[in-house]
C-alpha cells in the first residue's frame, strides 16, 4: 500500500476459520479512529502490530476499500446505515442521519431487532451527544461520548482544552480512555459467555486520533527508530483539486504546533512516531480481545471485524491530520 497515494482505508477482517460445521452467530465488531494502513500486514515494514498481523494471516484481508468520506461523521453514519453520506444526509459531524431517515435501520438495530444483545463500547457512532443512537442497542453504550480532558491521561493536560499533540505517559493502560474500553469490553464478553445470549459486540478505539497519547512502553518501540519517508508520495498529485489542501486547523489547535508554517523536521519526526506508537497501543488492546474470545472458546461461533474510519495523513502532499472539516461542508 502507497501510503502517500490514497487518502484513507478501511480494514476488515472475517476469519475464514469460521466457516466451519458450528453456526456462526456472534459478532464482534472493532472500530479503530483515524486509522490508516500503517499496519504490517499491509506491507508497511516501520508498523509494530503483531496482533493485527497475525489475525490477518488467518483472516480475509480486504486492501481495496475505502471510506465514503473522510471525516468521523459521516464515515461513521454512512458504515452503519449502508447509505452513501449524500443519501442520509449527513456530510458533517454534527447532523444525526435520523434527522432525515428516521425510520433507517442501523446495522447493530439490526441485530437486535434479530434477538442480538447489541452492545456499544467506546466510539462507534461520531463521539458527541448529537450524533449517538439509542435505538441502536440493547443497553446503554459506555465510553461513547468525546470528552476532552479524557483525551489526556496526564494530570498537567485534563483540563478539557486542546495540550499539546503528543503525550507520553508512564502509566497503565487502564490510565487510559482505550484501555478503559477494552477492560469494559473483556468484563461484557465474561457475562456473555456465561449468559450464552447470541451477541453484536461493538468495540471502539479512539486512538490513533489525536492527541497522540500513549503508555510509554509504545513510545518506546519507536523512539531511536528513525521514520524513513517516500519523498516522492509527499507531492501534490497532478490536476488534483486546490480544495482538497487545507491549513490542517485540526493539528494547529495543539500548543505544541504552529499556529501557520511548516512543521520542523523534529516535530514531524516525534508526530509520526507517536502517530505509530498509538496504533502499537491499539494493537495490543485487540490482542487482548482476540485473547479473551480463545479463552472463552467464543472465538469458534464469532465473526470478527476490524475497520478504520477514515485515516490520517502523516505530511503526504504537505498534509497533517484529516480533512479540513469545514470543507465537508461544501
Amino acid at each position: 500500500m502507497e501510503r502517500g497515494k490514497k487518502l484513507v482505508m478501511s480494514l476488515l477482517f472475517l476469519p475464514l476459520c469460521l466457516q466451519g460445521k458450528e453456526d456462526i452467530k456472534n459478532v464482534l465488531f472493532i472500530a479503530i479512529d483515524d486509522l490508516r494502513p500503517t499496519i504490517g500486514c499491509y506491507g508497511d515494514s516501520y508498523a509494530i502490530t503483531p496482533h493485527l498481523d497475525a489475525f490477518a494471516a488467518k483472516s480475509l484481508l480486504f486492501r481495496n476499500t475505502y471510506c465514503q468520506q473522510s471525516v468521523s461523521g459521516p464515515s461513521r453514519a454512512s458504515m452503519l446505515t449502508g447509505l452513501r453520506p449524500d443519501e442520509i444526509g449527513v456530510t458533517d459531524l454534527s447532523t444525526h442521519f435520523r434527522e432525515k431517515n428516521p425510520h433507517i435501520t442501523t446495522l447493530p438495530q439490526l441485530f437486535r431487532k434479530n434477538g442480538y444483545e447489541a452492545i456499544g463500547i467506546g466510539k462507534i457512532y461520531h463521539g458527541s451527544l448529537q450524533t449517538q443512537d439509542s435505538i441502536s442497542w440493547s443497553r446503554l453504550p459506555v465510553y461513547n461520548l468525546s470528552i476532552k480532558k479524557e483525551e489526556y491521561t496526564l494530570p498537567d493536560n485534563r483540563h478539557g482544552k486542546k495540550a499539546t499533540a503528543v503525550e507520553i505517559a508512564d502509566a497503565p493502560e487502564t490510565s487510559f480512555m482505550d484501555g478503559k474500553v477494552t477492560r469494559e469490553a473483556l468484563t461484557v464478553l465474561d457475562e456473555l459467555s456465561v449468559s450464552g445470549q447470541a451477541f453484536f459486540l461493538a468495540v471502539g478505539y479512539i486512538k490513533p486520533h489525536l492527541p497522540f497519547s500513549m503508555p510509554l512502553e509504545y513510545w518506546n518501540l519507536y523512539k531511536d527508530r528513525p521514520v524513513v519517508r517516500n519523498k516522492s508520495g509527499y507531492d501534490r498529485p497532478l490536476h488534483s483539486p486546490t480544495i482538497a489542501y487545507h491549513n490542517w486547523e485540526e493539528l494547529r489547535g495543539y500548543t505544541d504546533i504552529p499556529e501557520s508554517g511548516d512543521l520542523s523536521p523534529e516535530k514531524q519526526e516525534e508526530l509520526s512516531k507517536a502517530y505509530y506508537a498509538c496504533v502499537s497501543f491499539i494493537d495490543a488492546q485487540i490482542g487482548q480481545l482476540l485473547d479473551k474470545l480463545r479463552t472463552l472458546g467464543l472465538d469458534k461461533n464469532t465473526i470478527v471485524v476490524i475497520w478504520g474510519d477514515n485515516g490520517f495523513h502523516l505530511g503526504e502532499q504537505s498534509l497533517w491530520g484529516e480533512i479540513d472539516q469545514l470543507r465537508t461542508r461544501l
